[in-house]
């Protein structure tokens, strides 16, 4: 058995409360009278579908008043917030639940959880027939719960032969014209609606759907569109606990409703889904248990919603200069050299987990700081998911640099696509959106160095001026060009200088133009290893070492020329001039000494 640490602390709970005795089952329906006073249960579901729950968890019992926040919000899903607005409310009122009274302002029900709303809403079912409205019903309450949810005939009966009160709540809505359905249709939906049968982990689970965005963590089913959450769980916070409503918020701070059966059911937005049960109930009408358990819980776990949070730069995960986090484009060393003492003008912000408004915030102003005299990258690659309104912020501080002529670069990486996504046309020439921290940063590195990208049709570098060949003596090199037959190839843009498992059997000094290092995937993208540019070398590793294959893709980024030097005419050439020889190794060995440090600079950099 797998071990958790949510079952110990429901457990403790349960057995804390399970000799509270308070409070009087319900007996104005009198199906309900005859359910099991002692009985005593509560469920947690998490948002990726795991249920964890202690004491009567499998008793059914009718689901009564917590129905009607799963049907508000179908009723919102399937004709939007306005038309429903116009049959019902979305104020607290300090009448009983089942007042017969409406809003003399608008004339409508005051809010969907007490009777008059819950009946407004059940007759905006689809469906000519109480038979074809049932069905919608319950299918709509079925994606909540993840499984199909049945009616219980005979506390429907007793709700029907009983409802005299909720009959005159529906005649004087009929009066008013908030009734989408006559009242005989709408009256059967609801009392079929609140004999629903479920069990503490249904309810869990039909929570956790709306703590989770929307869709059933255990079907992967949307019961209803994201967009209409906020109303559901506002109502249900502001009234949905009946008189006690305002006392709740205060104590536990969560989107709740109960249920006259005994039910409570509460929302913790994108972690759980709580759900107690008990029969005996207060004088409100909430199960005394039930209620303690879940404000117990509320107090353990801090979950009240008002509740002090962290501090919103957590999300800001680190900030880098270019001194020390560099792009994998080799460069100059003249270029090494000013990145070394100007590199401090080009910060990396990175962000992790979720991104909330105030974190957005931080690291804006960063780079807003920063992009008056230098370089700025925010990159998204380690985030889990962005909140809209920090979208919005994005967009917003785009637009800000466009307008200033500005611009800065956007890592979106795997959790960040939304951010790019929700960016419009003139954000677009403020953010430049890179496929990848190493594209941005290469990129700010060219402009902090005062130029852009060489496109391949800059003068070709001579032989002389590779870097590999630095060491050299012009008398070295006149005994080079004398015994090393030296080709020449041009590269065009997209094609590849070399292949990895080709033989390694020459060394490339660019001349012209820009390559890629890159080590393909099957099945994947290829994996950036490095990028070069005129002076620079490749295939010189087969000088040290007798394997005899290369090891990677080096594709050209724009058209690009080589100087070409056989390995063999090489070798022979150390063979005969060894001190020559040992000049080029010994550039070699130093260039490589500066790559090696230059990595140990990142990685020391990137443990911070």
């Amino acid at each position: 058995m797998a071990i958790d640490a949510l079952t110990g602390l429901v457990r403790q709970i349960h057995d804390d409360l399970a000799s509270l005795a308070d409070g009087e089952v319900a007996t104005y329906i009198p199906e309900l009278a005859k359910a099991d006073p002692e009985h005593f249960a509560i469920a947690i579901a998490t948002v990726d579908g795991e249920v964890f729950s202690v004491g009567d968890a499998d008793v059914a019992f009718t689901i009564q008043s917590m129905s009607k926040p799963f049907a508000y919000a179908a009723a919102l899903d399937r004709l939007g917030r306005a038309a429903v607005l116009g049959r019902v409310g979305v104020e607290p009122t300090g009448d009983a639940f089942n007042a017969i009274v409406l809003d003399e302002v608008n004339n409508r029900p005051f809010n969907p959880m007490v009777n008059a709303g819950a009946i407004a809403v059940s007759a905006l079912f689809p469906g000519d027939t109480a038979g074809a409205r049932a069905e919608a019903m319950l299918a709509a309450l079925s994606r909540f719960a993840g499984r199909p949810l049945a009616v219980d005939d005979a506390v429907f009966a007793s709700e029907s032969e009983t409802g005299h009160r909720n009959r005159a709540i529906a005649w004087l809505m009929l009066n008013s014209g908030m009734l989408a359905a006559a009242p005989d249709l709408a009256l059967d939906t609801y009392f079929r609606q609140c004999s629903v049968l479920v069990d503490t982990r249904d309810l869990a689970v039909m929570a956790a759907t709306l703590a989770a965005g929307g869709v059933n963590p255990r079907t992967g089913e949307r019961a209803v569109e994201a967009a209409h959450l906020p109303d559901v769980l506002t109502v249900m916070l502001t009234c949905g606990m009946y008189d006690y409503a305002g006392q709740w918020a205060w104590e536990v701070g969560l989107p709740a409703k109960s249920g006259v059966a005994g039910g409570v059911v509460a929302v913790v937005p994108g972690q759980f889904g709580i759900a107690a049960y008990s029969p005996r109930l207060d004088r409100i009408g909430n199960s005394v248990r039930a209620v303690a358990a879940i404000r117990r819980l509320s107090e353990r776990l801090s979950l009240h919603g008002l509740a002090a949070r962290p501090d919103a730069g957590g999300a800001l995960r680190r900030v880098l200069d270019g001194r020390t986090l560099r792009s994998k484009r080799w460069r100059p060393a003249a270029d090494r050299a000013c990145l070394d003492t100007a590199g401090d003008r080009l910060v990396v912000v990175e962000l992790a987990g979720q991104v909330p408004v105030g974190a957005a915030e931080r690291a804006i102003r960063r780079v807003g700081a920063m992009v008056a005299a230098g370089e700025a990258v925010v990159d998204l690659d380690r985030v889990t998911g962005v909140d809209p309104g920090a979208v919005v912020l994005f967009d917003a501080f785009g637009v800000a640099l466009a307008a200033a002529g500005r611009s800065a670069w956007l890592v979106p990486g795997r959790g960040g696509r939304a951010v790019a996504d929700g960016l419009g046309p003139l954000a677009r020439t403020g953010w430049h959106v890179a496929a990848g921290l190493d594209e941005a940063v290469e990129a700010a590195e060219d402009r902090l160095l005062g130029g852009g990208a060489g496109d391949g049709r800059e003068a070709p570098l001579p032989l002389a001026a590779a870097a590999l060949l630095a060491g050299l003596s012009p008398e070295d090199l006149d005994l080079l060009a004398a015994e090393v037959p030296i080709g020449h190839l041009a590269v065009p843009k997209g094609a590849a200088a070399a292949r990895v498992g080709e033989p390694a059997d020459a060394v490339f000094l660019v001349a012209s133009g820009r390559f890629r290092v890159q080590l393909p995937i099957a099945g994947g993208a290829p994996v950036h290893l490095n990028a070069l540019g005129p002076g620079d070398s490749f295939g010189e590793m087969a000088l040290m070492d007798d394997v005899p294959l290369r090891s990677a893709d080096v594709v050209a980024e724009t058209d690009a020329t080589c100087h070409v030097l056989p390995i063999a005419a090489l070798r022979a050439f150390g063979q005969n001039h060894p001190l020559v020889m040992n000049r080029i190794l010994s550039r070699l060995a130093a260039d490589l000494g500066v790559r090696l440090r230059r990595v140990n600079d990142t990685i020391r950099s990137l443990l911070v």
